[in-house]
């Protein structure tokens, strides 16, 4: 497996003052039987007056010549 790359970005949200949003991406290469296996990972962390209030994360898995799988994982794996 290759080191994931992280990212992020932060950026606030007009009309809603005082919250902004952080994004951490992480995108992994997988060697499975299968063949390899490209996995996108998102962390959405929700801030209100720079206090964390709620986290989302989202996980895309792509198999070349295939489609994509998407599934949400709960918050609480990531509080």
């Amino acid at each position: 497996m290759e080191t994931p790359v992280l990212k992020y970005h932060e950026f606030g949200v007009h009309g809603l003052p005082g919250h902004h949003f952080r994004i951490v991406k992480s995108i992994e290469t997988i060697e499975s039987e299968q063949g390899k296996i490209y996995r996108l990972n998102l962390l959405i962390e929700h801030y209100q007056d720079g206090e964390l209030i709620n986290t989302r994360a989202l996980t895309l898995a792509v198999k070349p010549g295939e489609g994509a799988e998407v599934a949400e994982l709960p918050p609480e794996l990531f509080l």
